[in-house]
């Protein structure tokens, strides 16, 4: 596939809470071409297990894991995937939304901050790289500007704007 492309899948369902997809590679397409048709906001606006599949059918899936083993999904051709990982995923989008729209002062800066951070620690600990304990890289990036030791969600309710805008 050339770079640039995405594949869609020749199958997609769900089988007892997991997105199963066989992916097709002869139905790639190029990405920056698909600006128009406004596939992130389609996935921004997925609400339902169905509205996730028909979004995985119409785009592919969100990302692919090469292990370079057995479990290698671009090698493999098939990927499974619980939809809490997709339902993840899209919260964290939407926080990202969220951050966006507030810095051009469409909502409040502390509550969308707030909800990223909530959506971020709930997509991190769904990657294989959690541990128990781990803190999710924007808090600890967050701890560090703010010089604090505590979790920034208790701080955040203080802070000031100028102090959230950063």
């Amino acid at each position: 596939m050339d770079e640039g492309h995405w594949m869609r899948c020749r199958s997609v369902e769900l089988r007892d809470g997991d997105l199963v997809c066989v992916l097709d590679f002869a139905r790639n397409y190029e990405l920056e071409k698909t600006y128009s048709k406004d596939p992130h906001l389609q996935l921004l606006n997925c609400r339902s297990d169905e509205s996730i599949v028909r979004f995985t059918r119409a785009w592919g899936p969100l990302y692919l894991r090469t292990t370079g083993g057995p479990d290698d999904e671009w090698q493999t051709g098939q990927l499974r995937r619980p939809l809490t990982v997709y339902r993840a995923a899209i919260r964290r989008f939407c926080g990202v939304k969220g951050i966006l729209e507030a810095a051009k002062g469409i909502g409040d800066e502390r509550d969308t901050l707030a909800e990223f951070l909530a959506a971020d620690e709930e997509d991190f600990k769904l990657t294989a790289l959690y541990k128990p304990g781990a803190e999710p890289h924007h808090q600890f990036s967050l701890k560090l500007w703010l010089k604090i030791e505590v979790d920034p969600q208790s701080v955040l309710p203080y802070l000031t704007t100028i102090t959230v805008r950063g």
